[in-house]
């Protein structure tokens, strides 16, 4: 039977999974965003290119749409390195792999706390061995979030688990920004004080 420490453990657990979930939607957004944007800008520019070219040819703009040919396809080169250099591609493909795994952990940690059956050691262990697992891996694709994603993450996860922030006892659903280190919101005992 899993005793009240395990399930407050898998419960802790559940919610650093539901934290990584939202920072990977976060980066996974931004970088395919910039994804599109390159590969736009790819098939965009030369396609512009041809169409202001054949309008500008022999007449006084030529000079113009070949200068800003240049300059476009300058541009596009930068952007398709900095696509190259800085992995947008691999990075978004890790972490839609990672929101896949952590959303999984989720499913799982639910499965555990809701059956709660003498038989489920061998699963808890699984459990927290994939758990370990995928916090390697969140860290790696993350590095450090900055503080502000950080504490978004955390409401988002507070907000899907139903529960308040086990730091400052104040609800994610009522924000208001404050002091909270952890989810970043205005701590419970303050808003008392100030509605008294």
């Amino acid at each position: 039977m899993i005793d009240e420490q395990t399930a407050d453990a898998i419960t802790q657990k559940k919610l650093e999974a539901l934290c990584a979930k939202h920072l990977h939607i976060k980066r996974l957004a931004w970088l395919r965003r910039w994804n599109r944007a390159v590969d736009f800008a790819a098939i965009g520019v030369p396609g512009f290119y041809f169409v202001f070219r054949y309008l500008a040819k022999g007449r006084e703009a030529g000079p113009y749409v070949e200068t800003s040919w240049e300059i476009l396809a300058a541009s596009l080169v930068l952007l398709v390195l900095a696509k190259i250099v800085f992995h947008w591609e691999e990075r978004a493909k890790r972490h839609s792999q990672l929101l896949g795994e952590n959303i999984a952990l989720v499913r799982q940690a639910d499965n555990l706390l809701a059956t709660r059956r003498t038989d489920l050691s061998e699963g808890v262990q699984l459990f927290f061995a994939l758990v370990e697992k995928t916090d390697l891996a969140d860290n790696e694709a993350f590095g450090i979030p900055a503080e502000k994603d950080s504490q978004f993450a955390y409401r988002q996860g507070l907000k899907e688990l139903k529960g308040v922030c086990q730091h400052c006892k104040s609800s994610p659903w009522d924000y208001k920004p404050g002091s909270c280190q952890v989810c970043g919101n205005t701590p419970a005992d303050q808003r008392q004080k100030k509605e008294a």
